[in-house]
């Protein structure tokens, strides 16, 4: 009687954990689809499944990607004074096609060029993603002034959270 009472509890049991356990289980990959930001800054990216090089380059590999899109403008803030840059809008630049490793960390480290091939201007951009659909992170644009003074425009840090808006 003693066996039969521990072997339905043992059932019991296990049928239960066989519920719980999926349940609990962290997602295998990242969310893909289009996912939309708020905060300092809006804009769209995507994250899908295909063949991507890693932000700063390299060899293309198979996993998540990331593209960012949309032509956001923000202030740029430049030094006052006689012979400075005034304020002004400028747009920023997203990540293209990059990979998103298993941490969902994406950095990269952009840039613009005069015509002379000289840089103009360095977009610094970070994301942490997580695989629930939802991502935070930062945008920094700055940019040397077109009067060939050495001071420097920037944004400042731009912080945004975004969620999945559509598959």
């Amino acid at each position: 009687m003693k066996t039969r009472s521990l072997l339905a509890s043992l059932i019991a049991s296990l049928a239960l954990l066989a519920m719980i356990a999926p349940a609990s289980a962290k997602p295998k990959g990242f969310q893909t689809g289009t996912y939309t930001t708020t905060g300092d800054i809006t804009f769209q990216f995507t994250v899908k499944k295909g063949s991507c090089p890693t932000a700063t380059g390299g060899k293309a590999k198979k996993g998540y990607c990331f593209s960012g899109f949309g032509d956001p403008q923000h202030v740029m803030d430049c030094p006052a004074g006689a012979g400075f840059q005034p304020d002004y809008s400028d747009y920023i630049t997203f990540p293209y096609n990059a990979r998103i490793p298993t941490n969902g960390k994406v950095t990269a480290k952009l840039y613009s060029y005069f015509s002379n091939d000289e840089i103009a201007g360095t977009t610094y951009f970070n994301i942490k993603i997580d695989r629930k659909g939802k991502a935070t992170g930062s945008v920094t644009k700055e940019s040397v002034t077109t009067w060939g003074t050495p001071a420097t425009c920037t944004t400042g840090p731009l912080r945004f959270k975004a969620k999945l808006s559509g598959r």
